[in-house]
This record gives C-alpha cells, structure tokens and sequence, in this order.
C-alpha cells in the first residue's frame, strides 16, 4: 500500500530552494585528478638512524595554497596498508576544499600508482590548477590528467550519505578516512 504525502506549496517551494542553492553550491568547485606513483609526493630520506618523510615542493606548495594540513606519516603508513583505501584531507577553511589520495594498489602495479585528486572553488582555478598541472608534468610514469566542473565525481565518494557520518566507513569497498 503506497503512503500519500501532503506538502503545501510553500514548503515545496523552500525544498526546491534548497535543492537549487546546493547545486549552485556544488558547481562553484572544480575537481582535478590524476594517477602518479607514491614516490612522485612522499619518499624517505636516510639520515644515519633516522628517517625523514620528504614531499615535492610542488605538492607542498599546493596543500598550503589550499590551507590543508597533510600528516605525511599517515599516508606512508596507508601505502603499506592491504586493500581499497583512500585518505581525505579537508581544508582548515572549507570542507567542501579537500585532497584526496586513493591508494588502492593493484595486483599488477609496479610503480606503487595513487589517485591523487583536489577540489577546490572555480574563483582561484588560475592560481590552483598550474600548480597540480606541474605536478602532473613533473610525474613519470602518469595517468591522464581529468578536469571535473560538472559531475564532481571525487565529492559524491567523499560525501555519499552511507559514508560522511563517521571518520571512517566504506564506499564500495573502499576503507575511507576523513582528516582535518
């Protein structure tokens, strides 16, 4: 047996408001990605019994152009991790601002490849985009460098309803891991 619903106009109106502000909301962001392999943003320097995480300049300019703080120890210690997992990192001023790295190794990959994608707002794509274009150029061997305005495929992972209500949960089976 189908459950009518009642709804006034108004309160119609006010859902169809807020369902155009989250759209127009959605598209004011641009999403980037590409594949590249781990050493290309984290590798190790041996300095006697110790030992550094060092990143490429380029991608710690980027973070700090996109007020992320990025814990170099957690994605060394996901690169060694089993299975579909992939790390968010959400800018300190808009949640919506995020990178994020899926370090799902395939069983073939020989060159330890991570799917590296950012979101940022469309207002500073001049100042962002150069900066994860170089990244890209830089990188060797890569896959092909993607430009999302319109289905923000990396956000709807990252936000999916089953997903966003705890720190971490799973996406088809993917372990996701949100950070601030």
């Amino acid at each position: 047996m189908q459950q009518k619903i009642s709804i006034t106009v108004k309160e119609l109106q006010v859902v169809k408001n807020k369902l155009i502000k989250s759209n127009e909301t959605m598209h004011n962001y641009v999403e980037n990605s590409f594949c590249l392999p781990y050493y290309e943003l984290l590798y190790k320097e041996w300095l006697g019994d110790s030992e550094n995480m060092i990143d490429e300049p380029l991608f710690q300019v980027l973070v700090d152009t996109l007020r992320i703080n990025v814990d170099k120890k957690i994605i060394e210690k996901r690169r060694v991790e089993k299975g579909k997992i992939i790390d968010t990192f959400h800018s300190l001023s808009d949640v919506g601002i995020f990178l994020y790295i899926d370090h799902f190794k395939d069983p073939t990959d020989q060159n330890d490849m991570v799917k590296v994608a950012i979101r940022y707002k469309k207002i500073s794509i001049k100042e962002i985009e150069p900066l994860f274009f170089k990244l890209y150029e830089k990188s060797s061997p890569r896959c092909n460098f993607e430009i999302d305005y319109w289905n923000q495929s990396v956000y709807n992972i990252i936000f999916n309803s089953e997903f966003y209500l705890s720190r971490v949960d799973s996406f088809r089976g993917y372990k996701i891991y949100n950070h601030q």
